[in-house]
């Protein structure tokens, strides 16, 4: 299983990670589970902090990825997707070009705690939250 999916700050920021060799299998279930804590949110919105720096290869079908990431990009409660260790061009282009398909807030940063940062800067609701 290689990804990970936690909330970060309970019920509005989760950190959903790949590492490792990443299967369509992998990519549905992180979907999945990041599903169930957005629907479980009581907030009206929940971000995402997406940390790839670990990964070593994914699939790269971009209409594979839009039919699996769909229901959550076009969840009403998501907020902010906030990439870390974009570091792969071909990862760049998927993940860019998605964020243009639906619309979303999108935003790249270095490290988890720079991440939680910005979305403090854009979110006010997070401004007193803190981390686990």
């Amino acid at each position: 299983m290689p990804y990970t999916v936690e909330e970060t700050v309970p019920g509005q920021v989760m950190l959903a990670e790949i590492y490792g060799e990443v299967t369509w299998e992998d990519f549905e279930n992180s979907c999945n589970e990041q599903m169930r804590l957005m629907e479980n949110s009581d907030h009206d919105l929940m971000h995402i902090i997406a940390k790839m720096d670990r990964a070593e290869s994914h699939p790269t079908s971009l209409g594979r990825l839009n039919s699996i990431f769909k229901p959550l990009m076009t969840h009403p409660k998501y907020g902010w997707l906030v990439v870390i260790g974009m570091n792969n061009r071909l990862t760049i282009f998927l993940t860019t070009t998605l964020a243009k398909i639906f619309k979303i807030r999108y935003h790249t940063e270095d490290s988890v705690e720079d991440a939680i940062a910005f979305l403090k800067r854009v979110d006010a609701t997070l401004t007193e939250a803190t981390t686990q």
